[in-house]
């Protein structure tokens, strides 16, 4: 799908790196996998390698294609890719929750703190 020409490229607006960009994806509805179940309809959405530059002026790089198996054939695309994008925030949070706020660290001997405790370092 990545280099088939007869599966046409659709360009999706998601919010990405602080701005909304298009972002060149295939899509195959309706795909059929043994290992998901013989019967289950999977969406198949390829995202286009993506061009970028470490500094301006200098070479053009590309990052690695991202292959996307959804079990909802039926969800709109935008959402999808929105949802993907936004893992990376996710992930990074909780990094920095962990690190940072010390959220696994806590020091409380109150059963009551002990549950709430989590809770109040999110928060903050």
């Amino acid at each position: 799908m990545l280099h088939d020409d007869s599966v046409p490229v659709v360009k999706v607006r998601c919010f990405a790196a602080g701005e909304v960009r298009e972002i060149p994806v295939t899509v195959l509805r309706t795909v059929y996998w043994r290992k998901a179940g013989a019967d289950m309809p999977l969406l198949l959405v390829v995202i286009k390698p993506l061009g970028y530059r470490l500094r301006k002026g200098s070479k053009l790089l590309y990052r690695q294609p991202a292959f996307l198996i959804c079990t909802d054939p039926q969800l709109e695309l935008q959402m999808l890719l929105q949802a993907y994008i936004d893992r990376w925030e996710i992930e990074c949070n909780h990094r920095d929750e962990k690190s940072l706020i010390g959220v696994t660290q806590g020091q409380v001997w109150n059963p009551l703190a002990v549950t709430r405790l989590r809770q109040f370092q999110v928060a903050i």
